[in-house]
């Protein structure tokens, strides 16, 4: 049997106002037409805090200094019962602080960036990163299972 596996980290950045970065997909081969957070995968060799950093400045040109990033979700995707599927853990972390113009550097993949109030998501959000943003002023860090797609 053949594991697969694949970690992927988000970056929650807010403005003064409390508003978060996101950005609607273009119509990529993952999640199209949805928004999200900038995010991408861990590569060899990467910290999750590394990665998470190099995503934000590759997608949007800010950047963050991975040791002022906080942990604030992991959401598990175990791939049973499709073992075909990469099992995938999202790790979720808000920027204490950062620097630079969000601009759309990978606009072959999305939309420019814009921000958002909490209240005012918007409907295509990508759902384990609404459910992270859910958790955002909690003050705790939130673990969460799903399988084929829905929340345990």
């Amino acid at each position: 049997m053949s594991y697969t596996h694949s970690n992927v980290v988000a970056v929650v950045l807010r403005n003064a106002e409390g508003e978060v970065l996101l950005f609607e997909r273009k119509d990529t081969k993952r999640y199209p037409h949805t928004y999200c957070l900038p995010c991408g995968r861990v590569d060899p060799g990467d910290t999750l805090r590394f990665a998470a950093a190099r995503e934000t400045r590759e997608e949007i040109g800010i950047e963050v200094d991975e040791h002022g990033l906080e942990l604030l979700a992991i959401m598990d995707r175990p791939n049973w019962p499709n073992a075909e599927a990469p099992r995938v853990l999202e790790t979720y972390f808000v920027a204490k602080s950062w620097v630079g113009t969000p601009v759309n550097k990978e606009p072959e993949k999305h939309h420019d960036p814009r921000w958002v109030a909490l209240d005012d998501l918007p409907d295509n959000l990508h759902a384990y990163t609404r459910d992270a943003l859910a958790n955002l002023d909690k003050g705790n860090m939130m673990y969460k299972v799903y399988l084929q797609g829905e929340p345990l």
